[in-house]
């Protein structure tokens, strides 16, 4: 009998951490998180995936595993009226991937919120 693998295929050894769909889904990203100094630190970065549950961002310095974050992502739309839209979301770092031969990121369980600009939202 043949069991089926726990490790992706696509990743290596890497251990497959997802617990729902992604959607590769491109947005700008703003990320806050509390650092061990009790600081605020802030990073930038780029979505590679986006699902219900968790998103992949690539960007510069990700921080550690574990962290706790505030994310807002800017999605542009096809509507004329939107502009953009934003998802904001609270969440916590899975892991990290640090540089070559893929740019750095990270991976984050995070749970989002939807958020329309007010002209969108008016009847």
């Amino acid at each position: 009998m043949q069991m089926e693998s726990k490790y992706s295929k696509d990743r290596g050894d890497s251990k497959e951490r997802r617990q729902g769909v992604r959607y590769p889904i491109v947005g700008a990203v703003s990320i806050q998180w509390k650092a061990s100094d009790g600081k605020w630190r802030e990073v930038s970065g780029m979505t590679r995936n986006i699902g219900k549950s968790g998103v992949f961002v690539e960007c510069e310095g990700p921080p550690p595993v574990g962290s706790h974050l505030k994310l807002v992502i800017t999605l542009p739309t096809q509507v004329r009226d939107y502009g953009s839209v934003y998802l904001c979301g609270v969440g916590a770092v899975r892991h990290t991937r640090r540089g070559l031969p893929q740019p750095s990121g990270f991976g984050a369980r995070a749970q989002f919120q939807l958020n329309l600009p007010m002209s969108a939202a008016a009847p």
